[in-house]
């Protein structure tokens, strides 16, 4: 979050779940899912945010264009 790491996970059978605080502005959220092996072993990703106060629905993870990837092109 904003350059900082704030979770990380090793196993794909647990859930993390994290509850931050941020100031009124933009925010950046960078995010790395990688799987090692010697085969293409693909990595998935689920994020989302939400008001506590509210509970709306902030943002999820709607892939589309607008998403910044590194070695991988969205199908069209």
């Amino acid at each position: 979050m904003d350059g900082n790491l704030i979770l990380t996970g090793a196993d794909w059978k647990t859930t993390n779940e994290i509850t931050i605080t941020l100031n009124p502005g933009p925010h950046v959220i960078a995010v790395e899912a990688v799987n090692t092996g010697t085969v293409a072993n693909p990595a998935g990703l689920l994020v989302a945010g939400y008001d506590e106060v509210t509970g709306a629905l902030l943002f999820d993870t709607q892939v589309d264009g607008t998403w910044l990837t590194t070695g991988y092109t969205l199908p069209q």
